[in-house]
């Protein structure tokens, strides 16, 4: 798992998925409507794509842990790291409450080709 207090970044493969998840707090003095968007990109580039969107109702001092989405590590993904940016909104208003983001948050590594001789012999 990694988090914005890790620095070390999640290893994945090609068809493996990476996954987001988010625990978010009602630090209001009211019941309230939240949704959390998770978007991800290629480290070092501009455009983020959606990973996932949850929405909840929460009353004071309550916490709600979601699993927001997820994506597949695909073959264009291999030797590259992958930010993640999670981004709280109020329901209502669509207001940003607060946004965090994981730089180089994970990386794709290629499977690696190994083999050795089992038996060899000469006739």
């Amino acid at each position: 798992m990694a988090s914005a207090m890790e620095v070390e970044s999640l290893a994945k493969h090609v068809g493996e998925a990476v996954h987001f998840g988010a625990k978010v707090k009602n630090t209001g003095q009211i019941e309230a409507g939240y949704i959390v968007v998770v978007k991800w990109k290629e480290h070092g580039t501009e455009e983020w794509e959606t990973g996932g969107l949850e929405d909840a109702w929460l009353v004071p001092e309550q916490y709600g842990e979601f699993t927001i989405g997820f994506v597949e590590c695909t073959e264009r993904m291999v030797g590259k790291y992958f930010d993640v940016k999670f981004t709280l909104y109020q329901t209502e208003t669509d207001r940003i409450l607060d946004v965090r983001e994981i730089p180089e948050a994970w990386f794709v590594e290629a499977y690696e080709v190994l083999g050795t001789l089992s038996n060899y012999w000469i006739e």
